[in-house]
């Protein structure tokens, strides 16, 4: 094999040139740049935002159980998306 840069003849498994240090092989090119999605983080905020409305839109107290699973699954969503959150910044 012939080195690149200076010419010199060097083996075929060489990693560099022994007379100028050049790299035998082109460096593997960067990773294409991935960017971030919020749609998760953006759907469970609206459907924790759909949940307490509905929360506050139902009437008194003869409807306890749906109030509460509203509020369940708004407290949920929330939770769901701070962790996504939390886990998109530790990357």
């Amino acid at each position: 094999m012939v080195c690149k840069n200076c010419h010199a003849t060097i083996a075929d498994k060489a990693i560099v040139c022994y007379r100028c240090g050049a790299p035998t092989a082109e460096p593997a090119p960067a990773p294409p740049v991935r960017r971030a999605s919020y749609a998760g983080i953006v759907w469970a905020i609206v459907l924790a935002a759909a949940a307490l409305v509905l929360w506050w839109q139902l009437p008194g107290p003869m409807t306890a159980a749906p109030r509460v699973a509203a509020a369940i699954t708004a407290v949920l969503a929330i939770l769901i998306a701070l962790l996504r959150l939390l886990r998109r910044r530790g990357r």
